[in-house]
């Protein structure tokens, strides 16, 4: 209870009494800028780890298109979401080299290929945004009023789980409060599912705990992005924001294991790591019951 005040009295420092538009236009030309000097900065010679801001920049771009899709008109703008998703992947496959690989097994042709690939996104992705003025586009939302969107479109973390809430509009801040509360709504029902998972070796199972990784981490980025003076005033805030960090980061630490079962084809190796993911898996549940995450999740409703 406590938190849920703390969370209702700052959020109105963060996220300023805008529109839902105009909070679009400021915070993704911000994010695009970014992206765009970090692009910059990736040239032929640049190594796996020097791409490693410039992804996330890409990440948290994607997660503000996603959050203001409603303010954008037309086609563009999933356009332009779809190229930065095939560049978060394959900038990804870049970066991931050492994860994903045993480092005497990465030859200069694996290397060079997965950023010769990368490098062809990034001059491609330009090159059309250049083109067609995707700038312009991204700096004029609608305001006041929003774009109707078929369900099959809608961000599958964000709007395509959360009702919109159009009559809200003018008021960006309860937009925004909406989202979060829905999506946190989901994550806490979601993490019933997850933990009856015995184990990630099939399709399903592990799609599904790849989504409530993806789910609570875009949730995080941005409780980081609109309640910052929150999560910094308070300890109570902080320490419930660092216990859901820490069980997002021991899911990314599992989920490098299951990457690394992908690439591996030699059944002893296989085998070894699919117990270590056994392992670490049971541990992590073990982990999010002792730390009442589901109760957590629940907390960081606004």
């Amino acid at each position: 209870m406590r938190l849920l005040l703390i969370l209702i009295s700052l959020f109105s420092f963060e996220a300023y009494a805008s529109s839902y538009g105009d909070l679009a236009s400021s915070n993704i030309i911000v994010q695009l800028d970014k992206v765009l000097n970090g692009l910059d900065q990736f040239l032929e010679d640049s190594n796996p780890q020097s791409v490693k801001e410039v992804r996330k920049d890409i990440g948290k771009l994607k997660i503000f298109l996603d959050v203001f899709t409603y303010a954008y008109k037309g086609s563009k703008l999933l356009k332009i979401r779809n190229k930065l998703d095939y560049g978060y992947e394959v900038i990804g496959h870049f970066k991931d080299l050492y994860d994903t690989f045993d480092p005497k097994e990465i030859t200069k042709k694996i290397l060079n290929e997965r950023r010769d690939k990368a490098l062809k996104w990034k001059d491609s992705f330009l090159y059309q945004f250049h083109s067609k003025d995707y700038y312009n586009y991204l700096k004029e939302p609608l305001i006041n009023k929003t774009y109707k969107r078929k369900k099959s479109k809608l961000p599958k973390f964000f709007w395509a789980i959360v009702k919109f809430p159009k009559k809200k509009i003018e008021d960006g801040d309860k937009v925004l409060k909406a989202l979060l509360n829905g999506m946190a709504a989901k994550a806490e029902n979601r993490l019933s599912n997850v933990l009856k998972l015995k184990d990630l070796f099939t399709y399903e199972r592990e799609n599904e705990y790849h989504d409530f990784r993806k789910l609570v981490r875009s949730h995080l980025k941005l409780v980081d992005v609109f309640f910052i003076k929150a999560v910094e005033s308070d300890h109570e805030v902080q320490r419930i924001k660092s216990d859901l960090l820490n069980i997002i980061s021991h899911f990314g630490d599992l989920n490098d294991l299951l990457v690394k079962l992908h690439h591996v084809n030699e059944k002893p190796k296989r085998k070894k790591i699919k117990s270590k993911v056994s392992s670490q898996w049971s541990k992590l549940k073990n982990i999010i019951i002792k730390n009442k995450i589901k109760e957590k999740l629940n907390n960081f409703r606004i």
